[in-house]
């Protein structure tokens, strides 16, 4: 049984040995984090987790061979482990300390009681007349407790207490997301620890350490995942600002017109289209009315209700002030296009009687046929249908 658990711990180590290696070296492509001290710090851990996998391989291939090299092996191993485990904590401690000027007294003290932690626990399985009472080998070189050996457990878990400390120090200094990361890999770590009272849970704890390379390296590629969602919707939203119109969300003058013509220079013979021209009666008498503020709550209002008649090729944009283009694609014939304006224009009716407010459009509409039209052209033909729609007296519109 015991020659098959350790088959098992072994690919465990040889497999965590790998990932780690490669954390190390895909860590260097990783540039969430511009502090090289930080950096510096996360190396450390990463090696003396991968020195702690290689140190936990050796015991779990040697143990049981009752050679007097074995016995040395294990023995310089063990002492290693230990070492190793003091230095991670210090350092993970370290690593988890921000640099501010927030707390820093207290800092000083909780890096001072992690290092005097190391340095007891070190000089205590370091004594020869003693060292054997904290841990020992069988004749079967097996690791034993001793019966001192509760003290060194009560150091790292003192340890692990001054790690978890120092991150609750840190809190409003960590993302939200990181900062519950560490902390639930601390109370694993303290977990382990406690859990040594009952049973062995040494390898447990060499194991739960070797993830916080793992959880380094993960915080380290959302922070660069976080980076580059951030970058792309800064620019999505460059992009849309640079196309669209502030104000109502319609494309702009210029990126409106751009899809238009487009639109105008790959139709067929066959295609059919609608150029509209939209413009708010009287705007300046409902801004000098009602007020600005109102004003442009109706060039919102006009400019939503004009996406609602558009479909999902259709365009339209705020060509100035309170006049909009609108281009619909395929209308299959001038009851279609009448519909769809006069749920426009009862939209717009319904809103103004809502509000108590003499607000309405003129709209010129002009249907497109065939290949081989300018856009130019077509706006002018438009606005001349719109003000036919004026000339009728307002409210209305004209297809032409």
């Amino acid at each position: 049984m015991q020659i098959i658990m350790n088959q098992y711990v072994c690919f465990i180590a040889v497999w965590c040995l790998v990932i780690n290696t490669y954390i190390v070296f895909s860590s260097n492509r990783v540039k969430a984090l511009e502090d090289k001290e930080k950096k510096r710090m996360e190396k450390i851990i990463y090696f003396i987790t991968a020195a702690m996998m290689i140190c936990d391989l050796d015991t779990y291939m040697f143990a049981g061979i009752s050679t007097r090299w074995v016995y040395w092996n294990l023995k310089v191993v063990n002492y290693s482990l230990y070492l190793l485990k003091y230095l991670y904590l210090t350092a993970f401690t370290i690593f988890i300390m921000k640099e501010s000027g927030r707390f820093v007294k207290v800092k000083k003290v909780l890096l001072t009681v992690s290092i005097l932690c190391g340095i007891t626990g070190m000089v205590c399985i370091s004594l020869p007349d003693i060292r054997e009472e904290f841990y020992y080998f069988n004749s079967d070189n097996y690791f034993c407790y001793g019966r001192l050996y509760g003290f060194v457990r009560d150091l790292i878990i003192l340890d692990i207490l001054v790690l978890l400390a120092a991150l609750l120090l840190e809190k409003k200094q960590y993302r939200r997301k990181t900062f519950y990361l560490y902390l639930g890999y601390v109370f694993i770590l303290q977990f382990t620890a406690l859990a040594d009272y009952v049973i062995d849970t040494w390898y447990l704890q060499n194991l739960a350490i070797f993830f916080s390379s793992m959880i380094i390296f993960l915080d380290n590629m959302t922070q660069v995942s976080d980076q580059w969602l951030d970058a792309r919707k800064e620019l999505l939203l460059s992009e849309y600002r640079a196309s669209h119109d502030v104000m109502t969300g319609l494309w702009n003058k210029t990126s409106g017109m751009d899809q238009i013509r487009d639109c105008l220079n790959n139709m067929l013979e066959r295609d059919t289209a609608v150029l509209g021209f939209v413009d708010i009666d009287n705007f300046k008498s409902v801004n000098d009315t009602y007020g600005h503020e109102t004003g442009d709550f109706w060039i919102r209002e006009i400019a939503a209700a004009l996406q609602e008649i558009c479909g999902s090729s259709d365009i339209a944009c705020r060509y100035g002030g309170d006049e909009y283009i609108l281009f619909l694609k395929n209308v299959r014939d001038r009851e279609e296009l009448a519909a769809r304006i006069e749920g426009f224009r009862k939209k717009v009716g319904d809103k103004a009687a809502e509000r108590e407010q003499d607000v309405h459009c003129s709209i010129g509409l002009y249907q497109v046929k065939g290949a081989g039209n300018k856009l130019a052209e077509c706006i002018i033909i438009a606005d001349s249908l719109l003000y036919q729609a004026k000339d009728k007296g307002k409210d209305t519109y004209v297809i032409g």
